[in-house]
Order: C-alpha cells, then structure tokens, then sequence
C-alpha cells in the first residue's frame, strides 16, 4: 500500500506535473495495482482549501473530492485508535494532519508519498518524493 499525502491527491488532480519522476513511477505502480489510500483528514483539508479559496476547482468540493477518490480508486483510511495513539508520539511534526497521515502510513506499513519536507525529514517515515 502507497498513503498519498494531501498534496499529491491535488497534484495528480490539478497539477501532474508537480510529482517527481520517481513519486510518479511509484504512484502508477500502487494506482495500477489498486493500492492507493489516503487518510480521511486529507479531504478534510482538500475541502478547507478550495472553502477558502486556496484551490479552485469547477465543481463543489463534495463533487471534486469523489471524482479524485474513484479516479484511482483510493482506499480511504480512518483515524483509529492506533493512528491517534502514533500521531501523538510523533512529536517532530508540529501539524495534526501531518501527524496523522504519517502516522497512518506507519501503522499500515506503508510509503508515504510527499513533497512535504517536514515530513520527508521525519524519521521513520518511509517517504517516496
């Protein structure tokens, strides 16, 4: 399984070009595979930005964020008790969500795909960008 970060959900929406060769070689094999996923805050902040005007998008954000979950099939991943309880040992991360998405991709013994520097800095990570 591949945990896509917030940015690379809008990346392979909006903006392809901004993944990095390799993140995109990882991102195909894991979308033609069906192991994708992302966490359920990352719609959550995906709908935030296009509320506050940070991404435009044409359609309503509840339509935007269905059409990218079943363009590639994303299994979405909650926030359970092992995720919670591993987001607030990650004291290196300031952001919840980075935390919980890190988090994530740690209980589910995944690569987390980010540009994020924070979180490719973060150890124990195993990040793809």
């Amino acid at each position: 399984m591949v945990v896509c970060d917030t940015c690379v959900l809008v990346y392979d929406a909006l903006a392809p070009k901004r993944l990095s060769k390799k993140a995109r070689q990882v991102f195909d094999r894991a979308a033609e595979a069906g192991a994708l996923a992302c966490l359920d805050i990352s719609l959550w902040e995906i709908a935030l930005l296009i509320r506050r005007g940070r991404l435009e998008v044409d359609v309503a954000s509840d339509r935007f964020l269905a059409d990218v979950l079943t363009s590639r099939s994303y299994r979405v991943l909650a926030i359970d008790a092992a995720v919670a309880a591993t987001a607030a040992a990650l004291d290196a991360l300031r952001d919840p969500a980075d935390r919980l998405i890190a988090a994530a991709s740690q209980v589910h013994s995944a690569r987390l795909l980010t540009s994020d520097e924070a979180l490719r800095a973060t150890p124990g990570l195993h990040v793809v960008w």
